[in-house]
Parts: structure tokens; C-alpha cells; sequence
């Protein structure tokens, strides 16, 4: 039995699954708008009156990231509030290889896998061109597979993975591949086509790590690859029509990054079943609870929920999903100060906890409940959700979920 571990990366993920042998860790980041001014902490723990910043939490987590021998990592998919941890660890040159095996959600082989992985690199851009910077976050991620792991499995609705202890509900490459077509300018521009070769290139590096891992000469051939990559996209970045793209097109790119998370559970029905949802839009979720296809079906009830996209309401809903038909023992909320208002803990999960407190003993865990709907103080622990028990793992760096 894995037990479930979470850490205080404020607005971001990461866990680790320990069955006493091994870890699984899942996902590793921390939102860009977060913590980037750092924080005046005057409660223990973090070095106790001290500014905390975003590389401070980076460093605390992936040092402990390291300690461990024999460790595996998913990544639910590849949004900086996910994966920023990673690129510190590459480019704060820790130890390689890190991780024994990565789990990726499949979207690289797609029919139409370049312009999915396309559309997912013009979105860097976008969030980047904010920035004032011009890197791109999923090459970096590429580059951080190629030297840092050993081997890349990818996953797709009904693989198992770790030994068949768990199953993936999504990304349904069929479905997946079909939200990509309601993107409809992706070969309208020069930019966007130069995009698609590159994207094509990142493709071909992803493969042969799949394919057959990568030696030492493969890898030194990469980083030639990934150099002449980035100046390709220096020379393409066009901050003009980066900002003419970002007030038409900025939501439905970043809910299609979301919408190819990797959402497993666990194989065979216990009591300890298990739900983790990446950052999965409730109308998917809905599909999953119906079995759509008819070829996988959810768990009638779960002992642990990760809450998809940190417990946020999203425009129309689009992130809050009702779990409280499943009975959960436990909801799991990755949130924390971060400066985009509209991503504090919604509301809506209020009712749901209450409904399902008034038929047994409900938990709620949270990173950092000081973002919060519920919380009308602002203070990190003061929580108001109506859970028979509320745990918080602030100012801790993580916490055992129980």
C-alpha cells in the first residue's frame, strides 16, 4: 500500500507515493506568480523570520527529492506550476540521473502530435512574452529528460504503470488529438508554421528516449540539438504577434495544456483507492465518471481525491468538479498565495465537504489555505471549509496525507 505525501509548493504540485520501497513523485512546481517577491515568513520552519522565495521551496524540495536512492516521477502535464522544479534541478546541475523512470501523458504520437506539441510551445511563448523573457518551458522539459532520467514511459487511457499498481484514466489520445481542431489558426502565420518544425524536432528527441533510453554520445548530441532549437526560436520569437495572440487565444491554449493531464487510480478496489486528476476540466471528468467509452470505469468510492487545477472555480466552472458521490475520506487541495486572484480555493467545495461531513468523518488537505474563498482572514491556518478535519502543511515542507 503507497502512502501519500504532500508538499507546500503554495499554487503548484507535488507528491510522493511511497510503498516503503520506492517513490513515486508527481509533478514538481510552483506557479510563476508565486512567492517571485518572496514572502516575509515569521512562523517557524523555513528559517524562521526570513524572506521566502520561489527558489528557496525549489531547493528545499529537490534536495530532499535527492536523498532518495530508488525513485520514479509523473508528470501530469507540462504547465510551470508542474514541472518548474524540474528545470531548477537541471539547471542548478543536480546529480544525474535522477529519477529511474518518468511517466509523460502521450501526446507524441499523435497523428497529429506536432501541432498538439506545437500549440503547447506558442503558449510558452505567450506566458513567456509576459514575462519579458523568450525561453521555452516544454523544450527545457525535453532537455531535462535527456539528462536526467533513465528511461520515458508514455501513458494513455487504460495503461497500467508501476508494476499494474495503477491505471490511467486519461488523456484519451482520440479525444485529445480532436481539442487541437478547435485551435484553428495554428498554420496561419509564418511563426506558427516555423513552430510545427521545431515542434517536429522535439518529437523525434522525445522518441528515441522512449524508444531505447539515451547514452552518453546521444545525449551530447541532444544538447547540440536543443542549442540550435533555442536559437530557432530566438530568431522566430515575434513579441508583436506573441501579444495579439495572448487576449484571443490564452485560455483555450492553456486549457488544452490541461486538458492532457494524466489522471490515474489505482488498479484493484480497496479502501484505500486512490484519485489523482493533474489539472483535468470537470467536462472530462464528467466523461471519465461515466465511463464514456465504456472500456474503464471509476471506483464507486475513494479514500483520497487530489482536487483537479488546485481547488479553483475556473469561468463557468470549467475546474470545480463535485466529488462528493464517491464518499471521499480525504480531499487534497495543492494551493497557496499566488498573484492571480481567480486562483484561490473556490467556494463551490464548501457544500460539497459539508454534504459529505454530515455522513462521516471528512479531511481536507491543503499547502497553504491563506488563498482561499473559505478563509476570510488571510491567515495561513485559518481555515473555515467545514471538514471534520482540516490539516495544513504550511509552514512545514510536507506532510503525510492519512
Amino acid at each position: 500500500m503507497y502512502k501519500i505525501y504532500m508538499y507546500n509548493d503554495w499554487f503548484g504540485d507535488c507528491f510522493r507515493l511511497n510503498d516503503g520501497a520506492k517513490n513515486i513523485f508527481i509533478d514538481f512546481g510552483i506557479h510563476q506568480g508565486c512567492l517571485s517577491g518572496g514572502i516575509h515568513v515569521t512562523i517557524n520552519n523555513y528559517s524562521s523570520g526570513t524572506t521566502i522565495k520561489r527558489d528557496d521551496v525549489h531547493k528545499t524540495i529537490a534536495d530532499e527529492i535527492v536523498s532518495y536512492e530508488n525513485s520514479d516521477l509523473l508528470v501530469t502535464h507540462y504547465h510551470l506550476d508542474h514541472i518548474s522544479g524540474l528545470l531548477y534541478m537541471k539547471n542548478k546541475g543536480y546529480c544525474s540521473p535522477i529519477f529511474n523512470k518518468v511517466y509523460l501523458p502521450d501526446i507524441w504520437n499523435l497523428p497529429d502530435s506536432k501541432s498538439i506539441v506545437a500549440l503547447l510551445i506558442l503558449k510558452d511563448l505567450m506566458d513567456n512574452c509576459k514575462l519579458n523573457k523568450r525561453e521555452c518551458t516544454l523544450l527545457e522539459f525535453v532537455n531535462f529528460l535527456c539528462t536526467n532520467v533513465k528511461n520515458v514511459e508514455l501513458l494513455r487511457r487504460g495503461e497500467k504503470f508501476d508494476g499494474d499498481n495503477f491505471v490511467t484514466l486519461w488523456p484519451d489520445q482520440e479525444l485529445v488529438g480532436a481539442m487541437r481542431k478547435k485551435v484553428d489558426m495554428i498554420e496561419a502565420i509564418d511563426m506558427l508554421r516555423d513552430i510545427i518544425n521545431i515542434a517536429e524536432e522535439l518529437i523525434g528527441i522525445v522518441k528515441i528516449v522512449v524508444s531505447q533510453g539515451i547514452d552518453d554520445e546521444e545525449r551530447k548530441a541532444c544538447l547540440v540539438k536543443f542549442e540550435n532549437l533555442r536559437e530557432r526560436i530566438e530568431d522566430i520569437y515575434d513579441e508583436d504577434i506573441l501579444i495579439g495572440f495572448i487576449d484571443k487565444y490564452d485560455i483555450l491554449l492553456n486549457a488544452l495544456g490541461n486538458d492532457i493531464s494524466i489522471v490515474f487510480q489505482n488498479v484493484t478496489s480497496n479502501d484505500n483507492n486512490m484519485l489523482f486528476t493533474g489539472d483535468l476540466s470537470s467536462s472530462y471528468i464528467s466523461m471519465l465518471s461515466n465511463n464514456y467509452d465504456k472500456k474503464l470505469p471509476m471506483h464507486k468510492k475513494y479514500k483520497y481525491i487530489k482536487i483537479p487545477h488546485h481547488g479553483t472555480k475556473g469561468a463557468n466552472d470549467s475546474h470545480y468538479y463535485d466529488f462528493s458521490t464517491y464518499e471521499p475520506d480525504v480531499l487534497i487541495f495543492p494551493n497557496g498565495e499566488c498573484s492571480t486572484s481567480s486562483y484561490k480555493i473556490s467556494n463551490n467545495y464548501k457544500k460539497d465537504i459539508t454534504s459529505i461531513a454530515s455522513k462521516g468523518i471528512i479531511k481536507v488537505y491543503c499547502s497553504n489555505s491563506n488563498y482561499c474563498e473559505m478563509n476570510k482572514t488571510g491567515k495561513a491556518c485559518d481555515c473555515q471549509c467545514g471538514a471534520s478535519v482540516t490539516n495544513i502543511v504550511f509552514p512545514n515542507i510536507s506532510m503525510e496525507v492519512m
